[in-house]
């Protein structure tokens, strides 16, 4: 009961000082913001035409996640949708979507964004991705058969992901 207290006040906290508060209204957004869980969120990736899959863990209150955004936003938009497509998946606290929506306008997401229910147990984020246990911000990249091609844990460097996309579209299907 303790740490369910603890975790609460964690992120009223955060989402009180948060460096860039709301302004921006979800009627501005040109994204579809879809709550799910880690399967249906595994179901969107395997449905998206694209060659490549990119899939980006993040959390409005995650400093890093904030830092590394607008350069993946970006990276996505230098794609054709037919080569990449990039998901945003928050792992925002419950309660925080005018929060998320309000970030993804802000940082002009386009496509479909996700709002992960709670995340449940160890087991649920290794039934998603083996190498994640729930750390952010996370990126993983896919290609059309669902095989995992790329993944980084942590904040990328700007022109990682362009350059490895780059790469991977490079290569011979």
């Amino acid at each position: 009961m303790m740490r369910l207290a603890f975790v609460a006040v964690f992120a009223i906290a955060f989402a009180a000082c948060r460096a860039d508060p709301p302004s921006a209204s979800a009627t501005d957004a040109s994204y579809t913001l879809v709550r799910g869980d880690l399967p249906a969120l595994r179901t969107h990736l395997e449905a998206s035409p694209a060659k490549l899959r990119v899939v980006n863990l993040w959390a409005t209150w995650c400093v890093p996640c904030r830092r590394e955004f607008p350069e993946l936003v970006r990276t996505a938009a230098a794609f054709d949708t037919s080569d990449v497509s990039l998901t945003f998946a928050s792992t925002d606290f419950v309660g925080m979507e005018d929060s998320v929506r309000a970030y993804l306008t802000r940082q002009n997401v386009r496509g479909t964004a996700f709002l992960l229910d709670p995340l449940q147990d160890s087991a649920e984020t290794m039934a998603f991705e083996p190498l994640w246990m729930g750390e952010l911000p996370a990126t993983f990249v896919y290609d059309a058969t669902g095989t995992r091609r790329f993944a980084h844990i942590g904040a990328l460097a700007d022109g990682v992901l362009a350059d490895t996309l780059r790469a991977l579209l490079a290569q011979p299907s």
